[in-house]
C-alpha cells in the first residue's frame, strides 16, 4: 500500500486504529442511524450508482450506502478496520461492497469513477486535508456528490486549542479538529 503523505503519522494512524478497531466497530454512538441517514441522503444515490467511502473504518457508512447503490467501495489504510468492515457486510448479507487497503490521498481509481464520494470522522486525523478533499473531488463523477462529515472545533482559538490538546491526548493520531471556516 502506498502511504505517500506523512509516513510517521500514517504509522500512528494504523497503530491507533488497529488497537481501536473492535471498540470503534461496536460503539453505537459512533454509528448512529441518524448520522448515517444524513450521509445517505446527502449522497443521493440511485440504484445504478457507484460510491466510495474514504477512510471507511469499520464500514458502517459503506453498508448504509450499499442499500441504495449498485456498488460501494470502502477504502482504509488500517487492515484491522477493513476486517471489521468485512464482518459487518457479511452479517448484513451485502454482496455489492468491496474493500480496499489504501490512502485517502491517492485512491487507486480513475478520475470521475464514483457518483458519490464520502468520508466520515477522518479529517481531524489528516495532516493535509486540502489534498484529501482534492482527491475526493477527483474521484467524483461530473455532477457527483462529495459528502464530508467530521467534528468541528470552536471558533474561539483558546477553546479550540484546549479541545485539540485533549483530543490528541486521547488519541495521538488526531492532528486537529478545524473550525468550519
Amino acid at each position: 500500500m502506498s502511504r505517500i503523505n506523512n509516513p510517521t503519522h500514517d504509522c500512528a494512524i494504523v497503530d491507533q486504529f488497529t488497537r481501536q478497531a473492535n471498540g470503534f466497530a461496536t460503539s453505537p454512538k459512533l454509528h448512529a442511524d441518524e448520522v448515517l441517514t444524513l450521509i445517505v441522503q446527502a449522497a443521493a444515490l440511485g440504484t445504478n450508482d457507484r460510491a466510495i467511502d474514504l477512510a471507511c473504518g469499520p464500514g458502517s457508512v459503506v453498508c448504509a450506502l450499499a442499500e441504495h447503490a449498485s456498488c460501494v467501495i470502502g477504502l482504509d489504510m488500517t487492515a484491522a478496520m477493513l476486517d471489521q468492515a468485512r464482518a459487518l457486510a457479511k452479517s448484513r448479507g451485502l454482496s455489492n461492497v468491496e474493500w480496499k487497503e489504501g490512502s485517502i490521498y491517492a485512491a487507486p481509481f480513475a478520475d470521475g469513477s464514483f457518483d458519490a464520494v464520502t468520508c466520515r470522522f477522518a479529517f481531524h486525523h489528516l495532516t493535509n486535508p486540502p489534498r484529501a478533499f482534492a482527491e475526493m473531488v477527483r474521484l467524483a463523477a461530473p455532477r457527483g456528490r462529495v459528502v464530508l462529515c467530521d467534528g468541528l472545533a470552536s471558533d474561539d482559538p483558546e477553546k479550540a486549542q484546549a479541545f485539540n490538546a485533549m483530543e490528541r491526548r486521547r488519541d495521538p493520531s488526531t492532528v486537529e479538529f478545524r473550525t468550519l471556516d
